[in-house]
């Protein structure tokens, strides 16, 4: 278990290529580069893992999470969490929220035992091959 590190532009080869490692769709250069250039993104990442979200005002919504498949069910996913949960009350934010693909239980899990309620759910959010998956919408008062 190693610290994480602030994520900073410079990341986004490393985080393209991470990303790709734990989805089926992952991100490319490209896109973490224009994200990670916008004042309002911020994230950490260690070698096992990595969490990314966008912060307004006193609100921030989780982009993406993602634990390279060696390191899953080593509580990576929740430590990033919790950094990025004290980062987030340092900065005054006082509420977080994330879209979960309503067939990932593993996530949904994650999400609630770290204090997430879900809200709402967006209908036919994601595309998973030819189906078409709801997004539950979580929120943490922080």
């Amino acid at each position: 278990m190693f610290p994480f590190e602030k994520i900073t532009p410079v990341f986004a080869p490393v985080l393209a290529k991470m990303h790709g490692l734990c989805f089926e769709k992952g991100w490319t250069e490209q896109a973490f580069s224009s994200l990670l250039c916008l004042p309002t993104t911020q994230g950490f990442l260690n070698h096992e893992g990595f969490i990314l979200c966008s912060v307004c005002r006193d609100e921030a919504e989780i982009l993406t999470v993602g634990v390279l498949p060696s390191s899953r069910r080593k509580k990576v996913a929740t430590r990033l969490l919790e950094c990025l949960c004290l980062s987030l009350k340092e900065q005054k934010i006082k509420t977080i929220f994330l879209d979960v693909d309503a067939q990932n239980e593993a996530a949904i899990s994650l999400y609630t035992k770290s204090g997430f309620e879900q809200i709402s759910v967006r209908k036919d959010y994601y595309a998973v091959g030819l189906e078409k998956h709801d997004a539950l919408v979580f929120k943490k008062n922080l």
